[in-house]
C-alpha cells in the first residue's frame, strides 16, 4: 500500500469519527425553562435600571449652564488650532468668574 493510499485511509477515518453526531448532556425536566425565566427577568430590571440611570443623569446634568468662551476664529495665525489644543482650560464652571 503507498503512502498516498494510506493517508486517504487515515484522512477518511478521521472525517468520519469527527463528523459523527456527539451526544447532547442530559438535561432535569424544566431545568432550562426556570433558568431562561430567571435570567431574562435579571436582563429586563437590568435594562431598566440602566435606562432610569442615564435618565437620572440626564436630568441631573441638563439642568446645567456651561459658560464656554468662543472665539470668531477669524484670525489666521493658529487661533482655531491653538482654541483646540486649549479646549479644556477654557471651560469656566457657572459661578467661579
Amino acid at each position: 500500500m503507498t503512502q498516498l493510499a494510506k493517508l486517504l485511509i487515515i484522512l477518511a477515518a478521521a472525517s468520519a469519527t469527527l463528523s459523527a453526531p456527539t451526544m447532547r448532556p442530559r438535561q432535569l425536566a424544566g431545568e432550562g425553562s426556570f433558568f431562561d425565566s430567571v435570567f431574562s427577568g435579571t436582563d429586563n430590571g437590568v435594562g431598566y435600571g440602566v435606562e432610569n440611570a442615564e435618565d437620572n443623569a440626564a436630568s441631573l446634568l441638563g439642568d446645567k449652564a456651561a459658560d464656554l468662551v468662543q472665539t470668531d476664529g477669524d484670525n489666521i495665525d493658529g487661533q482655531l488650532t491653538q482654541d483646540a489644543a486649549t479646549l479644556g482650560g477654557q471651560i469656566v464652571p457657572v459661578g467661579t468668574v
